[in-house]
């Protein structure tokens, strides 16, 4: 959340990452346009590890991602 400054996050939607914050085992993807959030979704790190991946950088509508044998999230270039 920290490194979102730029970004408009709607309130309803801050308060549900604010609570997961505390929750290791979900990680909360969000999903903006044009520096608005438009949505979010959660996903139990036991179907698929973000931790490795690297939150820093902004990925097209057209990304690819894929999930490797131990469940961890990889960018296609």
């Amino acid at each position: 959340m920290d490194s979102l400054h730029n970004v408009e996050i709607p309130d309803n939607i801050r308060d549900v990452c604010e609570e997961m914050l505390v929750n290791d085992g979900v990680t909360t993807l969000l999903f903006y346009h044009k520096d608005n959030v438009v949505a979010y979704a959660t996903m139990q790190r036991s179907i698929a590890d973000f931790a490795s991946f690297d939150v820093s950088k902004k990925y097209s509508i057209g990304q690819q991602l894929f999930l490797n044998k131990e469940r961890k999230v990889i960018v296609n270039h």
